[in-house]
């Protein structure tokens, strides 16, 4: 496990930080290997409701650690190894079946960036500055990230940031969508545990199955199906219907156990 990404969780709200300061989180070939790995133990945990991913109080993520790619292109098969778990880190993050929120303090470029698209909120201190960069060093933004920022500001905005690799401040992310949160820098991380606190103390079959619905609906499926009306079925005779009704019955707070 890397020194410089480490995994914590406080009630039901896990948090991965990355951790290496000293080079503006710039992410090295182990760091990626070890978001996957954290991630999975995120998933991997029934007490974990909600997942922050953070950077440090000056910088979320640089990008990529561009002397360690340098070295890694001199040799292919290496090459091809290190991208695998990179765009890896990226999709265990984005398939986690939990909402995970990026908290961004500062630069947030490149593969920073990519990170933070990869989960379903990002929330922003007012000193943040986005930017997906890979013009500016000759590479190509893969499929999957690019999609995502598809979605997140649409194909016009996409083509602007990837073809001039220009750096944004938090007023225009926030026009462009890119930000669903805007605090002061020493506000950020409480709204984000605020936010996360409140979706942990629903129903995270509800929780769970609106993320999967809401992938299918991006992914272009429009229609339900066997499968789809099927975990509808699934929810309306499980447990938790039965506490939200006996609760909403009651005028009670549900206590759900998922």
């Amino acid at each position: 496990m890397s020194d410089f990404v480490t995994l914590s969780r406080h009630g039901a709200v896990a948090c991965i930080t990355l951790d290496r300061p000293q080079a503006r989180n710039a992410l090295t070939w182990e760091m990626w290997r070890a978001l996957s790995r954290l991630a999975d133990q995120v998933e991997a945990d029934d007490g974990a409701k909600v997942l922050l991913l953070k950077g440090g109080p000056d910088g979320f993520a640089a990008g990529a650690d561009i002397d360690e790619m340098g070295r890694l292109a001199q040799d292919k098969e290496q090459a091809a190894a290190f991208a695998a778990d990179m765009i890896g880190a990226m999709q265990s993050l984005a398939r986690l079946s939990k909402p995970s929120i990026a908290v961004v303090k500062g630069a947030c470029v490149g593969g920073g960036m990519t990170l933070a698209l990869a989960c379903d909120f990002r929330f922003a201190g007012d000193s943040a500055k986005f930017g997906i960069t890979p013009a500016r060093l000759g590479l190509i933004s893969p499929l999957a990230d690019s999609a995502r920022l598809i979605d997140i500001v649409g194909a016009p905005a996409a083509k602007d940031l990837l073809f001039t690799a220009r750096l944004i401040d938090v007023v225009e992310a926030r026009q462009l969508g890119l930000i669903d949160r805007l605090a002061p820098d020493d506000a950020i991380d409480a709204e984000a545990t605020i936010h996360a606190e409140r979706i942990a103390e629903l129903s995270q079959i509800s929780i769970k199955g609106a993320k999967r619905m809401i992938g299918r609906a991006l992914a272009g499926r429009r229609q339900d199906d066997r499968e789809t009306l099927a975990e509808f079925v699934e929810a309306l005779t499980g447990p938790d219907f039965r506490e939200g009704r006996d609760a909403f019955l009651a005028k009670r707070k549900p206590r759900f156990t998922s």
